[in-house]
């Protein structure tokens, strides 16, 4: 491939997997991710160890362990870079997130009625669990979603499976071939079937009584800021965090809850792609912000690790094309003690930070804000298969990483790394036969992150304006 063909076969990639999470197949049903504001990254040598999250501590697990509930915060924690692709910054959500609330300031005043209405259905969307302890600690208290809104985000959970798989299938076709549109012809009713029922059995579970308490709550905002952001304070309070060891984690935990099984979690779907089925926008994502500039060098990455991926070496990827086949799990990231509502409110600044100090609410000009991103969910790929008519100088790659002797990757695709956020020296290695790399295990491969509203809504007195924007990143497609 070319250099171009390379950037091509990425974007197609980066805009399936886009397509997948953002799409809706009506107006009466909405999209997982309002594609406006989400930014999907593609992520590197990103292997998962399933060990180090199975069975954690949540709300809807209370007898789970704190430390792979430590492992799974800890991971989620890192808010990326406003970068082509992944890329860990040194901010960190929860820390960040405490110091904006108690540094935020108003001089609005509660009105009595708008807050009885916001308490009134705050306490029907959430609930403390306590969990024992032995004499003569006092019970932990897990805050959480009330069994109502436990349902709504399960139902939820299952209907975006349902529409990605919809999506994925759709995209696997070529519907300008009359051969194609036969064949999705004769699969789209049994997809469309499973979108109904997963539809269905979101409505008839309570749907619209929840999201009436969340439109309630979204009403209320702007005249309650203050207890808004008290709300915060004390969600995030030394008092509301969890130790597991010597580590403090707030409760953060997954959607699906068995996603670390991989193939086998509840939330897999299939996923296909192959680059002969061009399905690429010409505004995509992927253009500045999807990952291109990272692989201007080739699709080939050797050496390096996911914490150190700018060490890697970079190869072009000699194939004339691909075909890629795996389970693909769609992970929410669950924050109870994260009241995003405060971004959207008005009437208040944070001490010395002048306005949209917190995130200008874009992309450009935004990597040196405060909290640009919020990662909302991560994409999972497990028994990862790549197919191609690989060249010699391919197979020399390929031979490296089913050695073992070093890291390799092929753009989003760890073939042969360590585990990531974790402590065990296990890699994760394939297999080559027959013309195609099978990747056992699991890995990362996406993270979703939504784009905070631009915030504060004020500027504190004598805080300096912001800078202007910078320009954005732009995809490299030759070497």
């Amino acid at each position: 491939m070319t250099p171009a063909e390379e950037s091509k076969v990425l974007q197609g990639l980066y805009d399936n997997i886009f397509a997948m999470i953002t799409y809706a197949p009506g107006s009466d049903k909405p999209a997982a991710f309002d594609p406006a504001r989400t930014l999907l990254q593609f992520s590197k040598m990103e292997a998962i160890n399933p060990d180090d999250f199975k069975s954690q501590l949540a709300p809807n697990n209370p007898n789970g362990s704190y430390n792979t509930a430590y492992n799974f915060f800890a991971m989620t924690d890192i808010v990326p870079s406003v970068e082509p692709s992944y890329k860990p910054s040194s901010i960190k959500l929860a820390d960040t997130f405490k110091q904006i609330v108690n540094n935020a300031n108003t001089d609005a005043e509660v009105d009595p009625a708008q807050k009885k209405t916001y308490d009134s259905n705050y306490n029907y969307l959430n609930q403390v669990t306590l969990i024992p302890n032995p004499e003569p600690e006092p019970p932990t208290e897990v805050p959480g979603p009330s069994p109502i809104a436990q349902t709504y985000d399960d139902n939820q959970t299952a209907y975006i499976t349902a529409i990605g798989g919809y999506r994925n299938a759709m995209l696997g076709y070529d519907l300008t071939k009359v051969a194609d549109q036969r064949a999705w012809n004769a699969v789209e009713p049994g997809l469309s079937l499973n979108v109904d029922k997963a539809w269905n059995n979101w409505t008839r579970g309570g749907k619209a009584n929840v999201e009436r308490a969340q439109n309630a709550l979204q009403a209320t905002i702007n005249d309650i800021v203050s207890s808004i952001i008290a709300d915060g304070q004390k969600k995030v309070s030394d008092s509301n965090w969890l130790a597991s060891g010597a580590n403090k984690f707030l409760m953060t935990y997954p959607l699906p809850s068995d996603w670390y099984k991989g193939a086998g979690s509840k939330g897999a779907t299939k996923f296909t792609y192959k680059s002969s089925v061009v399905n690429t926008s010409a505004d995509s994502k992927a253009n500045s912000y999807g990952g291109g500039a990272s692989w201007g060098g080739g699709l080939w990455s050797v050496g390096g690790s996911f914490n150190h991926t700018d060490e890697a070496t970079s190869e072009h990827f000699d194939g004339t094309y691909v075909e890629i086949s795996a389970k693909l799990t769609l992970v929410k990231i669950m924050r109870p003690w994260l009241n995003t509502l405060l971004f959207r409110t008005k009437g208040w600044w944070l001490k010395n930070q002048p306005q949209n100090g917190i995130s200008n609410g874009q992309l450009e000009g935004n990597a040196d804000s405060m909290l640009p991103l919020i990662p909302t969910a991560f994409v999972v790929m497990s028994d990862v298969k790549i197919k191609s008519d690989f060249s010699e100088k391919d197979k020399s790659h390929i031979a490296s990483a089913t050695s073992g002797k070093t890291s390799v990757g092929w753009g989003p695709f760890s073939i042969s790394a360590s585990y990531s956020h974790s402590e065990s020296h296990d890699k994760t290695k394939a297999t080559f036969a027959n013309g195609e790399i099978s990747i056992p295990g699991m890995q990362i491969i996406a993270w979703v992150n939504e784009i905070t509203p631009p915030c504060a809504p004020m500027a504190h007195a004598g805080a300096k304006l912001q800078s202007e924007p910078k320009a954005k990143p732009e995809l490299i497609t030759e070497a």
